[in-house]
Formats: C-alpha cells, sequence, structure tokens
C-alpha cells in the first residue's frame, strides 16, 4: 500500500520514487510511461525532488505591491531574461520593504532539458511542491549552522552544490558534475573573490578522502550524516512552503 505521500527525485537522465507510511521506501520503475500509468500513485500527493540542476537568482527593487501584482512583475522580468515562460518554475523571497519598495530575491529554475518533470506536469499528477535538493538539505542543516555569512557545500548522488548564504538567504549557488575534474572547479568556487569574506565551509557528505584533499585549506566543519534519515527530511518538505 502506498501512502499518503510520494516522492519522485529526478534528474536529466533518471528517476527514483520513494514513499513513506512507518518507514522510508522505494520503489522502481523500469520505464517512467509504468510510473505514469499507476493510478494509485496519481491519487497521492507528490513531492518532485529535482538534482543536478543550478538555479538563477536575481535580487530585484520592486514598487511595493502585493499579490499578483507581484508576480505580474516577476513574470515581465523573467520574460526579458528568458524569451519565454514555457519552462520556468520560480519563486521569490522578499528580502526587505520600505514605504514605497521592496527588495525581492527571485529564484528560478529552467526546466527545458527536465523530461521526467514536464510529462509529471503534464499527466494531473497531484503534484502538492517541487523542490532542489540541495536547498531542501540545507534547510534541514540550517540548524546546526550559528554563522550569518556562510559557505555551504554538498555531495550527493552524482553531484556536488556549492551554496553561499547570507543571513538566511541563498546569494550563489553552482553545481558540479563528479568527475575528474570536480577537485579543480570546486577550489575555484571556494576561492571567489567575491565571497572571500564568507570564511566557514559547512559540509555534508564530503568526506571522501579526494574532496578533503581539496578541503584541507579551508575552514571546514563537517557536519553530521544523515543518509539513514531521509524520513525526517521530506516530513520538512511536507511543511515548508518555499518551493526551490
Amino acid at each position: 500500500m502506498i501512502s499518503k505521500y510520494s516522492f519522485i527525485t529526478v534528474d536529466k537522465n533518471n528517476f527514483n520514487l520513494n514513499y513513506i507510511k512507518n518507514k522510508e521506501r522505494s520503489k522502481n520503475f523500469k520505464e517512467f510511461d509504468d510510473l505514469l500509468e499507476d493510478k494509485k500513485i496519481k491519487s497521492k500527493k507528490l513531492y518532485v525532488l529535482i538534482e543536478g540542476e543550478e538555479v538563477y537568482i536575481k535580487e530585484l527593487i520592486v514598487p511595493k505591491v502585493k499579490g499578483k501584482k507581484i508576480n505580474n512583475i516577476l513574470n515581465n522580468e523573467l520574460l526579458y531574461e528568458f524569451n519565454s515562460l514555457e519552462d520556468i518554475l520560480y519563486c521569490y523571497k522578499i528580502k526587505n520593504k520600505n514605504k514605497r519598495n521592496m527588495n525581492i530575491l527571485m529564484f528560478c529554475v529552467n526546466i527545458y532539458d527536465k523530461l521526467y518533470v514536464k510529462k509529471i506536469l503534464n499527466n494531473k499528477f497531484n503534484v502538492k511542491g517541487i523542490y532542489l535538493v540541495q536547498f531542501v538539505i540545507l534547510n534541514y542543516y540550517m540548524k546546526y549552522i550559528k554563522e550569518n555569512k556562510f559557505k555551504f557545500l554538498l555531495k550527493y548522488k552524482d553531484y556536488i552544490y556549492f551554496i553561499v548564504c547570507d543571513k538566511d538567504k541563498i546569494i550563489y549557488n553552482s553545481v558540479i558534475k563528479e568527475d575528474e575534474k570536480k577537485n579543480i572547479l570546486i577550489k575555484k568556487e571556494l576561492l571567489k573573490e567575491e565571497f572571500k569574506m564568507y570564511n566557514k565551509i559547512y559540509c555534508v557528505f564530503c568526506d571522501t578522502n579526494s574532496l578533503k584533499d581539496v578541503l584541507d585549506e579551508f575552514e571546514v566543519v563537517y557536519l553530521k550524516k544523515s543518509d539513514k534519515n531521509l524520513k525526517k527530511i521530506y516530513k520538512k518538505i511536507i511543511r515548508s512552503k518555499v518551493i526551490i
């Protein structure tokens, strides 16, 4: 019996369905079309986790408006940047505001090459949220991080994620493919001049010998692993209102 909540993780080439009841479990489908035809899954709330995707972040100053007017302003900005809204998913946070203006952080993902995500959205699944796996895991670990300004490095499956945060706001992110060039690219990201004042690096799942060789020259905190604790992370997603 499939539980009330189901989670599907997807990247450009792979997908895997997980569902929560008393224990975290997974169900594999050889073909994605088999999942599309599963009526039991379609009847449940589905949360989509995208892997291996970088987020486009832009800071905007806009007039102080509410609701749909904010979305209209952001839609126009996205049309200017991408020429089309067809494959763009986005959310935003109000960083600060005064009597006249608001400072908004906009987070966007382009799913033009995410065939599985498109199929889910176009096949009447009960999708309750679409999330980026690196932001979900960062959000889970925020309770262990005391600094206002910090870097966050995550190794998860086939990708390494680099995030820079300032007062609970994500201001930069990048995604590095796990291959022979990864150490060079990681060091290049960590040494970026504009983030030089962000001294401390919090790392999750980065305690491999190859990564430690790169990280030894930096001020690093290795956070407690939670690869056996996905159930807590999934429940945190359900309570979250943030898409990406």
